[in-house]
């Protein structure tokens, strides 16, 4: 099963770096602007592009204010050389403009368009989209520097974004007008593909072993999803620029979400224990936290959630591998594959490839999950029959012909002797296989409905032994669940060790919590029986019948538990035998779980 992860992972790699070798990046043709300026001045006016109140600004990075301002953007079209060789096929050139506010464009002083209405003498703007496309009139653009004006306003920006980018670029007319597309094409592409298999994984751990792993992986999977979304939304349909803070919200605490599932997937998938996972999670969240309420810059915040998840899942992954988890190593080479593209670019790498790879990264995720959950479940398969074969062979023994004859023989003997005592003895053995009937289909029973059946079962062999059993228990639960028959088959084990006589034998059961165990919390069992020699058997009673010293053999017996834990609990049970100076000692331990609703008595 592994080599087919490992196959892949190969494709994964393959995949991924195809499309960053083979597709074709919108911004490698873009001609940007050699200068950028800025003239703070509420005149309506175009202002001179040589007027000297011009500041030059060498980042592209605005601050924001509620007062209208020029915009100077300085290209040289004769230098584009890719602009121009597509030129040949397109000659219409346009200019692509995103600035948080309104304008109105001007090119060599002539006004070719507005996006929204920008303030002016004190009215109020009507709001421009946040990303606009202008077509330049080949007329007006001349040899050399070319000047395009922008006269701008942002009353409506949102205090949580004080700057805005300037991204302001020229192209080929008809590629601006599809570069939003071409921007979400990819993600769009992952985006069906990851919802189902966010729902599938939703389906599977409810309708199968409830492993965490799913869910965490089914959350991871959905948060995705509303994360492309998200994030395609400008591409797809655009908005008025006061919604940009809105959405970059919206953004950031989904990224902060997949960057805290990605790692407890992990923490999940490997098995720690819940103690270790809550106390990440708690860890996590609080970082997070601080990130977004303390940091800047949203795409930084972002970044930086992003980087902290995937070198937490990392680090996981190689302390998995150090544990010798399975599928560990897999894992970890499939993290290194998913972030690899950043090598080519940072930008390009969370613009145009993060979905693609964080798609493949989640596909090899459910497959090595399935085959996790593939073997397990075949484990669980074999668990069952073995169960019912040896509930089978448990039945044979407890019907074989001798204990049925010296039953018949004892009850034909107390008709005669003691009427009171058969009638008692028939109802005891009649209770007896009406509670096994009840319990016998259920996976897990309550520890007051097991210890009924044992103290049924008792009663009758003081019957059949002329003595008397008690049972001593401690720390029961009435609403903590166990294995049907698991406690029975210990105290049958006692017989099959001992030789009873008419004398008075206790049993002993302890149930404790174990807050020690390294997964969760865990139910301690320890089952006490009194060893006793050879002695003379009960009224009717062969020493050579069941339950006698050669009755139901343990080795049988303790296959019928262990299967049993298994069906129950997978792996995660421990099972320990003893023999003490006085008593025969089991201590069984798997993990604490409770009944829905408290037992009506």
């Amino acid at each position: 099963m592994q080599k087919l992860s490992w196959f892949y992972v190969v494709l994964m790699a393959v995949l991924i770096w195809g499309v960053v070798l083979l597709h074709d990046k919108p911004q490698d043709a873009l001609l940007l602007p050699s200068q950028f300026s800025v003239l703070k001045s509420n005149q309506e006016s175009l202002p001179d592009k040589s007027d000297r109140r011009w500041q030059l600004y060498r980042k592209p990075q605005l601050k924001l204010s509620a007062n209208p301002m020029w915009l100077k953007f300085t290209f040289n079209f004769d230098n584009a050389s890719a602009l121009n060789e597509r030129g040949s096929e397109h000659p219409s050139k346009g200019v692509f403009i995103s600035i948080l506010g309104a304008y109105s464009v001007y090119l060599n002083g002539h006004y070719i368009g507005s996006n929204g209405r920008p303030a002016s003498n004190g009215n109020n703007e009507l709001p421009g989209e946040i990303d606009s496309v202008f077509l330049l009139p080949q007329q007006w653009i001349i040899s050399g520097d070319n000047t395009l004006i922008l006269r701008f306003s942002s009353q409506y920006h949102s205090s949580t974004m004080a700057h805005s980018g300037t991204w302001v670029f020229a192209d080929d007319y008809a590629s601006l007008l599809s570069l939003g597309e071409e921007r979400v094409r990819l993600p769009i592409m992952m985006l069906s593909g990851l919802l189902l298999v966010a729902l599938y994984s939703f389906q599977v751990y409810f309708s199968s072993l409830k492993e965490p792993a799913y869910i965490w992986f089914s959350g991871l999977s959905t948060m995705l999803v509303l994360l492309i979304l998200a994030e395609s939304w400008r591409g797809l349909f655009g908005y008025s620029y006061i919604w940009h803070a809105f959405r970059m919200e919206v953004i950031l605490w989904l990224t902060l979400l997949v960057s805290t599932l990605l790692p407890m997937f992990f923490m999940a998938f490997f098995n720690y224990s819940k103690r270790i996972l809550i106390g990440l999670l708690l860890s996590l969240s609080v970082f997070n936290i601080l990130v977004i309420f303390l940091g800047d810059s949203y795409d930084l915040r972002s970044l930086i959630l992003f980087g902290t998840s995937l070198i937490g899942s990392f680090a996981i992954s190689v302390f998995s591998i150090i544990k010798h988890k399975k599928y560990a190593l897999i894992m970890t080479v499939g993290i290194a594959v998913f972030v690899s593209p950043i090598l080519v670019s940072r930008l390009s790498f969370m613009d145009q490839y993060f979905f693609v790879s964080f798609s493949c990264l989640a596909l090899l995720m459910l497959l090595v999950l399935s085959q996790t959950h593939a073997e397990r479940q075949r484990a669980l398969n074999q668990s069952r029959l073995t169960t019912q074969r040896l509930e089978l062979e448990l039945i044979k023994k407890q019907l074989q012909p001798h204990f049925i004859l010296n039953t018949l023989t004892a009850i034909e003997e107390w008709i005669d002797t003691s009427p009171s005592d058969a009638v008692s003895f028939i109802q005891a053995l009649a209770l007896e296989f009406r509670q096994m009937a009840q319990l016998s289909n259920q996976s897990l029973v309550t520890f007051s409905q097991e210890i009924a059946l044992c103290e049924s079962h008792l009663k009758i062999m003081g019957y059949r032994f002329d003595a008397q059993f008690n049972l001593m228990s401690k720390g029961i639960n009435a609403r903590a669940l166990i294995p049907p028959g698991i406690l029975l088959t210990l105290i049958e084990n006692a017989f099959s060790h001992n030789n009873y006589g008419a004398n008075t034998y206790d049993f002993f059961i302890i149930v404790n919590e174990d807050n020690s165990h390294s997964k969760e919390v865990m139910t301690k069992v320890i089952f006490k029986s009194q060893k006793c020699g050879a002695t003379k058997p009960g009224k009717g009673v062969n020493p050579n019948a069941a339950g006698a010293s050669t009755g139901i053999g343990t080795g049988v017996g303790t296959k019928y538990i262990k299967a049993r834990l298994t069906e129950a609990y997978g792996e995660h049970w421990n099972f320990d035998e003893r023999q003490e100076s006085d008593f025969w000692t089991v201590t069984l331990t798997f993990p604490l779980k409770y009944h829905s609703k408290p037992e009506i008595a």
